[in-house]
Formats: C-alpha cells, sequence, structure tokens
C-alpha cells in the first residue's frame, strides 16, 4: 500500500471516529488549517488544484506535531515536513529526507494496523451487543428493529 493510500485510509478512519463530515465542510476546514502553514511558502494553487511549496507540487505534507494535517498527493514532486521549535512554534518547513519518508511510511503502517484492529474489536463488540439485545426482544417477543 502506498502512502498515498495509507493516508486516505488513516484520515477515513479518523472520521470514523469524529462522525462523518460532508465533503465541502471537510474541504472548507482543512483549507482553514492549512492558513497557518502559508507564511512558510506552503501554498494552495488554484491553476495546480493541489498544494505547492516552492512552486512544485506536494506529494505529501506532514506536521508530525499534529497528526491530523497530513496532506498528500499522488501526482506530487516535493515531500516536506513542518519544523517546530521546543515551544511548538513552527520554525520552517523542510524537504524531507529519503530515510525520514520512509520511517513516516512505517508509522504510517503500523498506525493502519492498530487502527484497523481497534475497529475490527469494536465491530465484534457492537455485534455481540446486537446479538443480545436481539436475544431479549426474542425473549420478550418483540419485534426486532429495522436494519438500516
Amino acid at each position: 500500500m502506498n502512502v498515498t493510500n495509507r493516508i486516505i485510509a488513516l484520515l477515513f478512519l479518523g472520521f470514523i471516529g469524529i462522525g462523518i463530515l460532508s465533503a465541502q465542510s471537510f474541504r472548507s476546514n482543512f483549507a482553514a488549517e492549512m492558513k497557518i502553514y502559508e507564511q512558510h511558502g506552503l501554498v494552495y494553487s488554484n491553476e495546480k488544484e493541489a498544494y505547492c511549496y516552492n512552486n512544485k507540487i506536494v506529494g505529501l505534507f506532514i506536521d508530525e506535531q499534529r497528526w491530523r494535517r497530513i496532506y498528500s498527493n499522488p501526482a506530487g514532486e516535493i515531500y516536506i515536513k513542518v519544523n517546530r521549535n521546543d515551544v511548538g512554534e513552527i520554525i520552517n518547513i523542510i524537504e524531507l529526507t529519503p530515510a525520514e519518508y520512509d520511517k513516516i511510511s512505517e508509522n504510517l503502517d503500523a498506525r493502519l494496523v492498530v487502527l484497523n484492529r481497534q475497529m475490527t474489536e469494536t465491530r465484534e463488540r457492537l455485534l455481540e451487543r446486537r446479538e443480545k439485545l436481539n436475544q431479549n426482544r426474542n425473549s420478550l417477543n418483540l419485534m426486532p428493529p429495522p436494519i438500516n
């Protein structure tokens, strides 16, 4: 699984936990959050329909202090990260080294494994709970609720 797919999966799994946002709401919120990086050279290009840094399309952008701020684009030409000081203020944006890119990729893989296991466990608990509720309804001769 490539990094773009991992990031998409992480974002999707994250939205399950906080509720589903409309696509328009997500884009609007994401754009507002990304504004803090503009003064450091990360800008959205309407012409290229992508975030750019040094006039290159960003393939991967990550702010390690804020995992929710991940952006990827399979057409990207550059992989960048936020560099912060000890109190968390943005110093600059720098290009990822190949070793950093590999490490981030491995971390995303590990997170997906954990999230997948958590989702599976949650699904199993919900199915068990549904079964118990159905058994209780059956013992009381109640009709089960419709499945949506």
